[in-house]
């Protein structure tokens, strides 16, 4: 009889999964990543660290989107009141039902 071998992957690949999960996604990848390797090597399927390895792939992502879109959401903002302060000089301005107050 052979004697089968426990998947040296599982432990970080449940790791990896529970921390893909929380909002440590890259390192969630990471650790994932390591599992499915290991894993691999050994022979098995990896089957938890590849789901880890999405998980954390699309917490990532959705970071990514969500960081990126509110970087972008404070530069093109402070672009436009100062585009518009510039238009109408200091002082307290009502404008299309915003405020703006300019220095």
């Amino acid at each position: 009889m052979s004697e089968v071998r426990p998947d040296p992957g599982r432990t970080p690949a449940v790791v990896g999964l529970v921390t893909a999960l929380t909002c440590f996604g890259v390192v969630g990848l990471v650790i994932s990543l390591v599992a499915l390797r290991r894993s691999r090597r050994a022979g098995h399927p990896g089957t938890l660290a590849v789901v880890g390895v999405v998980v954390g792939g699309l917490a990532t992502l959705v970071w990514l989107v969500v960081g990126g879109s509110a970087l972008v959401g404070t530069l093109l903002l402070s672009d436009a009141t100062s585009d518009v302060c510039a238009i109408l000089g200091p002082g307290s301005h009502e404008l299309d039902g915003r405020q703006y107050v300019c220095e």
